[in-house]
């Protein structure tokens, strides 16, 4: 009989680490099903949106965070012993999909030299493999207007609220055992092999977007169809008489703009 029990505090080194097991990674909800979205879980570690390690040639859904205030870019992303940083930002490349993940840790203090690179933090993660039974899984997750509730905020348009334009099914399954081959090889207790697929659908309605045509009279300074606003001098802040704005205080490319591009 093997029995395993994980120790709440290693006292064989000093390193700072978390790590995020297999059942976290399945059960806890997930934004479009981005495990590295977990990593905010732990102490120290804090999302850094404006890091800059995001650019027109990172992939879409970068997930920058920052380890105890150090730069986004000094986090060191580490997948099955490999580097998996993007090596023109230092973003994280996309993690596999939450099925298809053993586990990943987090060490944000005095990691051993062997990991080097970077400073900021290491993410080691550890892909899934197979047993010497033969396992397997399906999985679909939908979001779909038709099943949200309407934002409080949501503006209401004939008599009803909008809801979320975002349509999104993401669906696959994984498949594992040991490696056998008849007749030649039989990988019991040796070999595994352990494949995992996800799709992604997505369709998300155009965002909305108004713009604001001046009339013909506002063209000619006149806004007193604004009134009761008040237009103001913006060098004297005196109000205009009748909110109409002279002539002689038009610019002369600004006039050329509207009378030629609207």
């Amino acid at each position: 009989t093997v029995a395993g029990v994980g120790s709440v505090v290693d006292t064989t080194t000093a390193t700072l680490k978390a790590v995020v097991d297999q059942q976290r990674i399945e059960e806890l909800p997930l934004n479009g099903r981005n495990a590295a979205q977990l990593m905010r879980l732990i102490a120290g570690v804090t999302n850094d949106p404006n890091a800059g390690v995001t650019s027109g040639t990172t992939y879409p859904g970068t997930n920058p965070v920052s380890v105890n205030g150090n730069r986004s870019n000094t986090t060191n992303y580490i997948l099955d012993g490999a580097q998996n940083n993007d090596i023109y930002s230092n973003a994280p490349n996309p993690l596999p999909n939450p099925d298809a993940l053993q586990e990943f840790s987090v060490q944000t203090n005095n990691f051993s030299a062997e990991f080097g690179r970077q400073s900021g933090g290491i993410v080691n993660a550890v892909t899934r493999s197979g047993t010497n039974g033969y396992h397997g899984s399906l999985f679909e997750y939908v979001r779909n207007n038709a099943l949200n509730a309407a934002n409080f905020f949501s503006p209401i348009v004939n008599g009803a609220k909008l809801t979320d334009g975002l349509k999104r099914n993401q669906f696959g399954g994984t498949w594992g055992g040991p490696a056998t081959i008849p007749k030649i090889y039989n990988g019991k207790d040796r070999t595994f092999f352990f494949f995992s697929y996800q799709g992604t659908l997505t369709r998300r309605s155009p965002i909305t977007n108004s713009i604001v045509v001046p009339t013909a009279a506002q063209r000619t300074g006149d806004f007193s169809g604004l009134l009761p606003k008040t237009i103001r001098d913006p060098l004297t802040n005196a109000p205009y008489p009748g909110n109409i704005i002279p002539a002689n205080q038009f610019n002369l490319i600004s006039m050329y703009i509207i009378n030629n591009a609207l």
